[in-house]
């Protein structure tokens, strides 16, 4: 009887923990890490998507409009050749303007950039040194730039 007195006493003075390895004492750390701070690492995710979708919308934009102002910027160029070359034909062939429709199918078109037209005909009729007539093209009455 005095041994196994003995041997409860040892036994419940020292608890006995299981020996784990390196990798289980990391998986259940990480585990409760994850049980404990749920809902915050829940609301920074969230956060941290709603911050990668709105810096996707900003950057979809920034190139769109960098797509927009180069071909605002080539249709310029194109009336100003189009300008100096009626001007300097001696048989007066060419005319100083071109028509709306043919400048969208010519560089929108061929491109597949239809879906920004609304924009580049938006900017280039603001913008002051370009003058929207209608006039006879082909045979039909069309919005000319100039």
């Amino acid at each position: 009887k005095q041994l196994s007195d003995a041997a409860a006493a040892a036994s419940s003075a020292v608890p006995i923990t299981p020996i784990r390895t390196l990798t289980c004492r990391v998986r259940l750390g990480v585990v409760h890490v994850v049980v404990e701070y749920r809902y915050v690492m829940t609301a920074i995710g969230a956060v941290l998507l709603l911050l990668l979708a709105l810096w996707a919308r900003w950057r979809l934009r920034a190139r769109r409009a960098a797509v927009v102002a180069a071909y605002v910027a080539s249709i310029g160029d194109l009336l100003r050749r189009q300008k100096w070359e009626a001007e300097t034909d001696e048989r007066r062939r060419v005319v100083p303007f071109l028509a709306v429709v043919h400048l969208r199918d010519s560089l929108l078109r061929r491109s597949g950039h239809l879906s920004l037209w609304p924009d580049v005909y938006d900017a280039v009729r603001g913008d002051s040194c370009v003058t929207e007539t209608a006039r006879l093209v082909d045979g039909e009455q069309s919005e000319v730039w100039e």
